[in-house]
């Protein structure tokens, strides 16, 4: 099973970085008593979060329910800021504060496979900071869309627009205003990244809204 999460690792020299990724746990994962427990992560290379566990062997698992941070983080540019972050416990890192929980692990072994890595993990601390609101088909939209976000230039933008606007009756139905905000961003980030913006069905329009600007 994939479980979309935010990956904070640091740098020998603490420079902090958090990007989207989904580590995968087999079918047999204990999630109630995770520590001990082993996990994969597939980075591209390159990517400062494969350097970083390179290094530094160890990184933080953060599990958040905010789906506009994690189409800002994922659709990031060079003024990225981070979100806000404390020290970790076990392992030299840090964590999000926000984030509903935080697993802290450690790398015990990376192969090449590809464009990928596969880092082999193991959780050694388990932090729980507050308690995880239940997702709904909204938040689900948003990380959809923003997936399809990240393939602009390598699938045709028909298709991409086409995808993006099947998902708008899924925000009509059941989004609040938080994921209303994130799918807002999400289209304004696409209508100005796809070469040919054009309008899609009602809901989802490709067009850039005032509501959230995107971090370029």
């Amino acid at each position: 099973m994939i479980v979309e999460c935010l990956v904070s690792t640091q740098s020998p020299g603490g420079e902090l970085n958090v990007a989207p990724m989904g580590p995968r746990f087999d079918d047999h994962f204990d999630w109630r008593a995770p520590i001990g427990k082993r996990f994969l992560l597939s980075p591209f290379e390159p990517s400062r979060t494969l350097a970083n566990l390179q290094t530094t062997h160890a990184g933080v698992l953060n599990f958040t329910d905010n789906v506009l941070l994690f189409a800002q983080l994922a659709l990031k540019g060079p003024s990225i800021q981070w979100p806000p972050c404390e020290p970790t416990e076990v392992i030299a890192g840090q964590r999000m504060i926000d984030a509903a929980r935080c697993w802290e692990f450690q790398v015990l072994a990376t192969s090449q496979a590809g464009p990928r890595w596969h880092c082999q993990c193991e959780v050694v601390h388990v932090v729980e900071q507050r308690p995880m609101v239940l997702f709904n088909r909204a938040m689900h939209a948003v990380i959809e869309a923003t997936i399809l976000a990240t393939r602009i230039g390598i699938l045709p933008d028909e298709q991409i627009r086409t995808q993006i606007a099947s998902l708008a009756p899924l925000i009509e139905k059941t989004a609040g205003p938080e994921q209303r905000a994130a799918w807002n961003w999400v289209n304004h980030w696409v209508a100005q990244n796809l070469s040919q913006p054009s309008a899609t069905a009602a809901g989802a329009t490709l067009t850039p809204s005032n509501s959230l600007e995107p971090r370029e």
